[in-house]
């Protein structure tokens, strides 16, 4: 989160797919989902993605933390929505 927040995107991105992969390999979806998250806000930084392809990321890491019925865990990735679609003027 930090690198993305101090423009360090494709070290973000690098960290983001880390955390999805070990997640999946440690069997604990509450880690990938914040890596989904992550990859969201890397991806939305980074000029060589559309846009969708964070939502996607953002709406995976919601997906997994309903399924764990972590609502809590859901903030980062509404952050992450709501900075995108306030960049494109969707208020």
């Amino acid at each position: 989160l930090l690198n993305s927040l101090m423009g360090l995107t494709e070290h973000a991105k690098k960290q983001a797919e880390a955390a999805i992969v070990g997640g999946v390999q440690r069997r604990s979806p509450f880690v990938e989902a914040v890596g989904w998250a992550r990859m969201g806000h890397a991806v939305q930084l980074l000029d060589d993605y559309d846009p969708s392809l964070a939502i996607q990321c953002y709406e995976t890491s919601l997906k997994l933390m309903s399924d764990l019925k972590m609502s809590r865990g859901k903030s980062e990735a509404y952050m992450g929505l709501c900075l995108l679609y306030g960049k494109q003027g969707e208020y």
